[in-house]
Parts: C-alpha cells; sequence; structure tokens
C-alpha cells in the first residue's frame, strides 16, 4: 500500500514506501489531489492548502505576479526590528496547534471573501504550512491587486521558522482541537464542523458489541477537507514493519465514498505521509464489510495515525477496529492497543 502525503491537509510532498511494492519510495503527485483534502495528525494540519491554492487563483485573477520573498534568518532579524508584520493565512484549527508569536491571523478563505482586514503602514509577510509556500503567495498577490505592493512571503512557512528557533506560541493542544473527550471517546474528530457533519455513538445498529461510531455529512460545495475520526498511536513497535489496518465499515450514500488509512508523524508533528485514499474505499451504499489497508512505518515515525475519512457526503459506521504489525522477517506479530477500538466507552 502506497503512502502519500495528506498534507496539504494538509504542504510537504513526502511519502511512505508501499508495503506491496517492497517498501519502495513512491512519488505522491498523482495522489495529491484526492489526499489533499484530508484535515489529520494536523492538520492536519495544511491540507486546505491545495484547495485554497485553487480559489486563490480565481480571486486573484492571475499567479504570475512576482512576490518578494524573504528567507527565515531574514525575517526573525526584521520581526525583531519591527520591520514586517507576519500574516498567518492558515485554518483556525491548523493555527491553534502553533503559530508565529505577535503574527495576525487572516486565514486565506476570509482575505479571498474580502472579511479580513489587515493592519496598514508595516511590510506583511504571509506564511502558510503549504508546498512551495503556493496559499502565502496567493494571499500576497490578493493585496497586490488590490495596490498593497508592500508584501513578502516567508520562504518555509512555520515548519522553516519553528526548526530555526523563531519565537512561536501554541494556543491548544490537538486533543483539545479534535475534541477526544466528547464521543466517540479517544478519537479525534476532523474537522469539527457541527453545521455540516455529526458525529456520534450509534447504539443502535453495530457490527460487533453494542455500539458502533458514525459520521454524517450533509453536502456542501464550500466546505474543505474530509470529516473524519482519527487516533495517534505509539510507533516504537511499529517502525520500519508493514502494518495493518482493519475495522468494520458501512455506508449510506456515501458520494463518493470513505476510506480507512494509516498515516506517519514526524518529530517536529508533521504528517510525513498516508495510504492512498483509493487502495479499499467504500464507495455509495455498503452493508457491514470488512476493510483493510496495509502500510511500512517509517523509521523516524514518532506517531502512527491511524483514522476513516468520509469524503464529501453522506454516512459511515465504523466499529472493530484494529492495527496489528504483521510477522515478517522473523519479527513476530504485534497488535496495537487501540482506544475505545468497538466504541463502547
Amino acid at each position: 500500500m502506497r503512502f502519500a502525503p495528506p498534507d496539504s491537509i494538509m504542504p510537504a510532498m513526502r511519502t511512505i514506501p508501499d508495503a506491496r511494492r517492497g517498501g519502495h519510495w513512491a512519488s505522491a503527485g498523482p495522489i495529491l489531489a484526492i489526499a489533499l483534502l484530508l484535515v489529520m495528525a494536523a492538520g492536519a494540519a495544511g491540507a486546505a492548502a491545495a484547495p485554497a491554492a485553487s480559489a486563490a487563483k480565481a480571486a486573484a485573477g492571475a499567479d504570475t505576479l512576482p512576490v518578494a520573498r524573504m528567507n527565515v534568518p531574514q525575517a526573525i532579524l526584521a520581526a525583531s526590528r519591527g520591520e514586517v508584520l507576519l500574516v498567518d493565512v492558515r485554518p483556525a484549527g491548523q493555527r491553534s496547534l502553533g503559530h508565529i508569536r505577535d503574527d495576525v491571523h487572516a486565514p486565506f478563505d476570509r482575505m479571498a471573501a474580502g472579511q479580513a482586514e489587515l493592519p496598514k503602514g508595516k511590510r506583511l509577510l504571509f506564511y502558510c504550512s503549504c508546498h512551495a509556500e503556493e496559499v502565502a503567495l496567493d494571499a500576497a498577490r490578493l493585496l497586490q491587486k488590490s495596490g498593497n505592493a508592500n508584501v513578502a512571503v516567508l520562504v518555509g512557512g512555520y515548519d522553516d521558522w519553528r526548526q530555526a528557533g523563531g519565537p512561536t506560541q501554541v494556543d491548544a493542544t490537538w486533543e483539545e482541537i479534535f475534541k477526544l473527550d466528547e464521543p466517540p471517546a479517544g478519537w479525534g474528530k476532523t474537522p469539527v464542523d457541527p453545521k455540516r457533519c455529526r458525529y456520534e455513538v450509534d447504539r443502535s445498529g453495530a457490527a460487533r458489541g453494542a455500539a458502533s461510531a458514525r459520521i454524517t455529512c450533509v453536502r456542501d460545495t464550500s466546505a474543505r477537507g474530509f470529516a473524519g475520526y482519527t487516533q495517534k498511536l505509539d510507533p516504537a513497535a511499529l517502525r520500519g514493519r508493514k502494518v495493518t489496518l482493519s475495522a468494520m465499515v458501512r455506508t449510506q450514500d456515501a458520494d463518493p465514498g470513505a476510506f480507512l488509512w494509516i498515516g506517519a508523524e514526524d518529530a517536529q508533528g508533521r504528517v510525513m505521509g498516508m495510504t492512498r485514499p483509493d487502495a479499499n474505499p467504500s464507495l455509495g451504499t455498503q452493508d457491514w464489510r470488512l476493510v483493510e489497508v496495509s502500510g511500512v512505518v517509517p523509521p523516524t515515525a514518532v506517531k502512527v495515525l491511524i483514522g476513516v475519512s468520509l469524503m464529501a457526503s453522506g454516512t459511515v459506521w465504523l466499529d472493530d477496529v484494529r492495527l496489528v504489525a504483521v510477522e515478517d522477517r522473523g519479527m513476530p506479530r504485534v497488535r496495537v492497543v487501540v482506544r475505545n477500538q468497538g466504541f463502547e466507552e
């Protein structure tokens, strides 16, 4: 199973080995159009980057206007002197997990809708957590088009700023943002969108036991990101090994469908990659069935991520979730503890 970056949920274009192809690394490009919309690890994290970039080009009218770029050392110095104001264009959930201290928040979708007011009289330095600074560039071009040429983009965005030791601020934990304490307990709800989606425990229908987890979403063409349940696990016994995620899955009017996935997170909290969304999808209306996906966990993974995602609209049920490292190359089979795997809590 190929692992491709959701980043961009949620940005950096990385891959994880394909277990069926002997662990070789593969390009994520063909999968990005689907995987971009996942919101995880963080995310994810910046998965709204690709849809935002497309919207930006339509709003700005052109994507080729030259924009000044500033690297992180230059930006840290300029910020310390009060010469620039850093502007975070990422979604609120992603920002809450970490942003540059003393910046301002102007999500790109609000800028494109003309709903964001930015300070005047100072050079604005836009940043994101996205591949090639795409969303930050489009934000800067929006202002250029409106007559403000005093803009620039931070090369490397938030990730490079943090790695360089620039001052940062965290407003909430992953557990708080994705409501792990709400039913079903132990599972992150991504994205948290109560107007479009409902996340709940279903005690009237289960594949096994007395309960299952359910997500129901109404169609909204303006919505970004897939709805889903996510859990982070300790990778200590899994690094470098092929793992298989299995669950009982049921769908009703899932358009275009739903899918299980496995991902990995690095030491900086960035999603390194994930299994292909088209590996074993559940499309339309299907009764309970066993679904499995597999991949190889990178040796440098700090967290393993597992989950289910509903792509646009409909209902998906999840039950009896299991994750195992398969017996391979003389290494024994290992079953990983998944919290609330049967949604009985």
